[in-house]
């Protein structure tokens, strides 16, 4: 239902460090989809306040309706003879908020030229009612709420709203330089209160991370490794052999490593038999001179014979084929 997301390695390492913090109140920066507020709504339900901030449409939409607000966003009127038909939905606040999620889908399309743009404007327009009524479903479902929400730009947040002992949570968009266009389409169809913000600048990320260290209690994620936090690394998260790492820092810090690699090298580990050898090959697809090669979790290789159909026969190194 809600657009994007961050690593689960991530959402766990801040749901553990959540845990061991102090007070009531739990401040989120940039919170995007709020997948954040999420889980720290699943550590504690509602026994804590979370408060939450962001700039877009999207986010700003979704924080006001967590924080129990009124959404105020409108149709333009230059949008109004092909999106006319969506006034029905935008009356109540759960509709017109299930309005501008599933806007993400196809608003984009509105205005262009072709086949192809009308023919996905009048799908989606057919199967609206449907969508919108199972959008609308799961938002009056939700058990997130915010304690309050702040749009507006961050450094500002930082330095106004958020009390200087309070915990911060933040994975801010750096490398992000569509983070405003993202959702130009909802920008484009609608008017709203959009708040003011400054660009940010690399003057502007050293501040953030500096506002956000300036606390006893936080948790930062950066697609850049600083060597200057090293004490402070919570852990590295890399969700794909290519992708970009995540720097975890944390005011309590204990290092570990999330990555395809690793997760390969702990299901190998947990099945090593005693005395050390595997107790499974890992086949490689490599073939040579009618034999098959398998790796061990260590990468070594072992020669296999063919067996016969039916039978099983264990290699030299303690796997089983």
């Amino acid at each position: 239902m809600f657009h994007g997301s961050i690593p689960a390695p991530l959402r766990s390492i801040i749901y553990e460090y959540a845990g061991t913090w102090p007070g009531e109140d739990i401040y989120v920066g940039c919170s995007g989809n709020f997948t954040i507020e999420r889980v720290l709504h699943a550590r504690f339900g509602d026994t804590r306040r979370v408060h939450g901030n962001d700039i877009q449409a999207y986010s700003c939409a979704l924080g006001w309706y967590l924080a129990g607000q009124d959404l105020h966003y409108t149709l333009r009127d230059e949008y109004e003879e092909p999106l006319g038909w969506l006034h029905p939905y935008l009356e109540d606040r759960t509709d017109l908020l299930a309005t501008l999620m599933l806007g993400t889908r196809f608003l984009q399309y509105v205005g262009k030229n072709g086949a192809y743009y009308r023919r996905m404007l009048d799908a989606t327009r057919e199967q609206w009612p449907r969508m919108h009524e199972k959008t609308a479903t799961k938002l009056r479902s939700l058990q997130t709420r915010l304690g309050s929400f702040f749009a507006g730009d961050v450094r500002d947040y930082l330095d106004t709203e958020v009390p200087a002992d309070a915990p911060v949570v933040m994975f801010p968009p750096f490398y992000a330089s569509d983070y405003q266009a993202q959702f130009a389409p909802i920008d484009a169809a609608f008017d709203w209160p959009e708040p003011s913000f400054d660009e940010l600048t690399e003057d502007g990320k050293e501040r953030i991370i500096e506002q956000v260290q300036d606390r006893p209690n936080w948790v930062l994620g950066l697609h850049i490794e600083r060597p200057e936090l090293r004490d402070k690394l919570a852990g590295v998260v890399q969700t794909a052999n290519r992708g970009l790492p995540i720097y975890v820092y944390a005011a309590a810090a204990g290092i570990r490593t999330t990555s395809p690699a690793a997760a390969w090298r702990r299901k190998a580990a947990s099945r090593t038999a005693v005395g050390g050898r595997s107790s499974t090959c890992l086949r490689s697809p490599t073939r040579s001179s009618g034999r098959t090669r398998s790796a061990g979790p260590q990468g070594n290789r072992c020669p296999i014979r063919r067996s016969p159909p039916g039978t099983r026969r264990r290699c030299g190194r303690g796997g089983r084929t």
